[in-house]
């Protein structure tokens, strides 16, 4: 699956935005230049065409290593559908397997977010139709155990910020669970012919 990131889109936004007048009453078309279309349909419904979906490394997870997690926010509709990047987050929910373990002996639970711009035109993001807004976050396991990703994006800006209408919302995706193994474990799983080429 092709992954249009947030840089060409963001382009686009800020070619739309600069067209589009900030009334008190936000619009449900967007202006687009160089368009057989002058004005697109904004998808302004009370509910979102958008989708989620969390990408976990395809390898076994070890202890102390640094990994990464992709969380895409796709559209896939013919509307327009606009995005506010600071309403996406990703909790790793982490499981140890000791028994005796305090509850706060790996500090408060982590929450990846993305800061919000004081100018509130540079935290939105337009997704044409098939384009997606995707963020890459590193976790390290801090023990072994099991670890489950879930991304959450909430939004509760309705466009009066950009004059354009925008969904308000929640949306939730989450990964299967994922075993952690600890180094030595994860060494001693490898087979001793793993690194010489095959012939």
């Amino acid at each position: 699956m092709k992954v249009k990131m947030a840089g060409i889109a963001h382009g686009l936004v800020m070619i739309s935005l600069s067209a589009t007048g900030f009334g008190a009453e936000p619009s449900e078309t967007l202006p687009v230049e160089d368009s057989e279309h002058p004005e697109v349909l904004v998808n302004a419904d009370a509910k979102t065409r958008l989708q989620m979906a969390v990408i976990t490394p395809r390898v076994a997870l070890e202890s102390g290593k640094e990994y990464e997690i992709r969380v895409e926010v796709k559209n896939p509709s013919a509307h327009i559908e606009i995005v506010y990047m600071p309403g996406l987050t990703l909790r790793p929910i982490f499981s140890p397997n000791k028994k005796d373990l305090r509850p706060d002996e790996y500090g408060p639970p982590i929450v990846f977010g993305r800061m919000a711009a004081k100018d509130e035109r540079l935290n939105f993001v337009v997704l044409m139709g098939g384009d997606s807004y995707a963020r890459t976050y590193r976790w390290t396991p801090p023990d072994d155990g099991q670890v489950t990703f879930q991304a959450v994006y909430l939004n509760k800006k309705n466009g009066t910020e950009i004059g354009l209408k925008v969904w308000t919302g929640e949306i939730r995706s989450q990964s299967d669970a994922i075993k952690i193994a600890g180094q030595m474990k994860a060494e001693q799983g490898t087979p001793a012919n793993a690194d010489r080429p095959r012939r």
